[in-house]
């Protein structure tokens, strides 16, 4: 493809990725100058739930006065002539697709990330635009951005001299985000570093757009985030659990810990309220980027990346919560995270064992080989070991129906958490029929030998009448024991129900707020919000703004909508201790408005 072929067209729309970082509105806007002057008229779109937001991209957008439309939804749009789609091509065959593609009559793809099955592809894209569709396609995957590939399509284009220092400096500001601050390019990256040594940039802009990377609020994620990280003791990988942040901000997160010594990969991630994202780093060529964010994802998601260096994934939420039978989301030691670590390590393993040969790899076969017979000699907890395994797909193929084959036997003999997982296999239809009743009994076995997870999950079978009749006193019963034995999801629905008057004696703000006190501590974002409230409200306490702040915050960075507004508000107006912030309140008011 050459830029010559675009030029036919009359209505032209340039379109980026979704939540555009500084490459695709550096590629974007160099399309859209050379265009121009051409004599067309282009327009400048993106679209997603991610508006520009990060300080360097907005003061790129103001110093050089480069507007985009953003189009909350492309598909009311009429079908442009023709569609430019810059530094992204359409994933048809994915859920996770990193354009919302507007509706166009003809089509031209320019990316540097990995190439689609080209054939399907193209077979959907005439199914979208039509069989006489004209489809331009130029991949060029070993670049290190999508600003390289514009810059040489111009220099082929015989518009070398056109490039002004303003264009220069976009160009060169893209391909330094884009390849970590130019960490990730090497020598065999010619084209990368033949730009880099021609582009006449303006030094003093690019700094100003360098030193402008982050808010205020951004750097105390980052800060949360080095609090959460966690580092393997047996490989070189770190995972860091962050607060709701952007697809870019996270990215920023995981290439500053990759500069630790030591480490071959990082993945960070971060619940959304619409699903997990997660960025993946890695410099050992034996770990692929993309290829450990495909085994990070698979059967919970999408994964995948540009080359071996740089990945993300997107784990779908209703997936992710019929795999963790625990409390959902209570930071890295639970559920999610324990999860994600699990997998990374897992591929670390196959992979150093695949590497070192024939004895190694007999001993990968060897240790599920021995909880299998384990299992079949009638070990309790290697059934259930071995059901988990199947469960999470570690180590084995990923199977429900096995999954509840080995917990059903360690059920048998009563071993709680195996009841407890067989109840969760009936009551969401893994591997066996649903069957709520047979939850509920098993549930209640597991619960009356103090199993915490099965009090709390029958204590909802009688909330709301899952297989058993619905009852608010035994729902409150069962709260209690499982909210003793430490569980902050039964803690927080214990909570509740004082603060409703259902199923308690009398309604009391003071156990209300001592139980999601206990839940907060813990972690429970939800507990957090109401937290908040009886400190704003000051029911069941002493009412305290600074403290309502403090809890709202824990639970605004966990992403909790109604968290982010109350702060917006205390911050924009200010409360008795604390201080009116415009900045800060601007950033959570963004922060609901890019999913809205």
């Amino acid at each position: 493809m050459i830029l010559e072929e675009l030029l036919p067209f009359e209505q032209i729309t340039i379109q980026c990725h979704d939540a555009p970082d500084a490459d695709a509105i550096a590629s974007s806007y160099a399309l859209f100058q050379y265009l121009k002057s051409q004599g067309k008229s282009p327009r400048l779109v993106y679209s997603g739930y991610e508006m520009i937001s990060k300080p360097d991209l907005k003061k790129l957008c103001q110093i050089y006065h480069i507007s985009f439309d953003y189009i909350s939804d492309p598909q009311n749009e009429e079908p442009v002539e023709l569609l430019v789609t810059v530094d992204c091509h359409p994933n048809f065959q994915s859920n996770e697709n990193k354009v919302s593609l507007l509706p166009c009559k003809n089509i031209a793809i320019i990316d540097h990330h990995a190439e689609p099955d080209m054939q399907a592809m193209l077979d959907k894209l005439r199914e979208r635009c039509g069989p006489d569709a004209a489809i331009f396609c130029e991949f060029r995957t070993s670049y290190g951005s999508c600003s390289t590939i514009l810059w040489d399509m111009l220099c082929k284009a015989g518009w070398e001299h056109n490039i002004s220092t303003k264009l220069a400096t976009i160009l060169y500001f893209g391909l330094y985000i884009d390849s970590c601050y130019f960490q990730r390019l090497n020598d065999t990256d010619n084209m990368d570093i033949n730009m880099m040594k021609t582009l006449n940039y303006d030094r003093s802009v690019f700094d100003q757009l360098k030193y402008s990377n982050l808010h205020l609020e951004d750097l105390r994620i980052f800060g949360g985030a080095l609090s959460h990280l966690h580092c393997s003791e047996e490989y070189p990988f770190a995972m860091a659990e962050t607060a709701c942040c952007s697809p870019n901000l996270l990215g920023t997160i995981c290439d500053m810990i990759m500069g630790v010594e030591g480490l071959d990969a990082c993945i960070t991630y971060c619940k959304r309220p619409e699903a997990v994202k997660l960025s993946v780093r890695s410099t050992n060529p034996d770990i692929p980027a993309d290829k450990l964010a495909e085994w990070i994802a698979r059967d919970l998601g999408n994964g995948g990346g540009r080359n071996i260096k740089v990945a993300g994934c997107t784990l779908n939420l209703n997936q992710l919560e019929a795999v963790c039978e625990s409390d959902f989301w209570l930071g890295r030691r639970e559920a999610v995270g324990q999860l994600i670590f699990k997998r990374i390590t897992s591929y670390f393993e196959k992979e150093v064992q695949r590497h070192a040969g024939g004895e190694a790899a007999a001993a990968e076969g060897s240790a599920i080989d021995l909880l299998t017979r384990q299992a079949q000699q009638g070990d309790a907890k290697a059934q259930y070991q071995l059901g988990s395994h199947y469960a999470q797909g570690v180590g084995v193929e990923q199977s429900w129906t096995e999954a509840a084959l080995w917990y059903a036997k360690a059920a048998e003999q009563h071993l709680p958490a195996a009841q407890h997982s067989l109840g969760v296999c009936y009551a969401y239809k893994r591997g066996v029929p649903k069957d709520l009743k047979r939850a509920a009994e098993l549930y209640h076995s597991a619960a009356e030998s103090g199993y915490a997870l099965a009090q709390k999950d029958l204590g909802v079978c009688y909330a709301r009448g899952r297989g058993v009749d619905q009852s608010w006193e035994k729902a409150v019963e069962w709260y209690k024991k499982a909210a003793m034995n430490g569980n902050a999801h039964a803690q927080h629905n214990l909570a509740q129900r004082y603060a409703r008057n259902e199923g308690v004696e009398n309604q009391s703000h003071e156990q209300a707020f001592f139980w999601y006190h206990k839940a907060a501590e813990q972690g429970y974002s939800w507990s957090q919000e109401k937290l908040g409230d009886c400190y704003a409200g000051g029911m069941g306490t002493d009412q305290d703004w600074v403290q309502a702040v403090y809890w709202y915050t824990k639970a605004a960075e966990q992403g909790i909508e109604d968290a982010q507004k109350k702060l917006a508000d205390c911050l924009k107006e200010g409360r008795p201790g604390v201080p009116q912030d415009l900045e800060r309140a601007a950033y959570w008011r963004q922060c609901i408005y890019q999913r809205s």
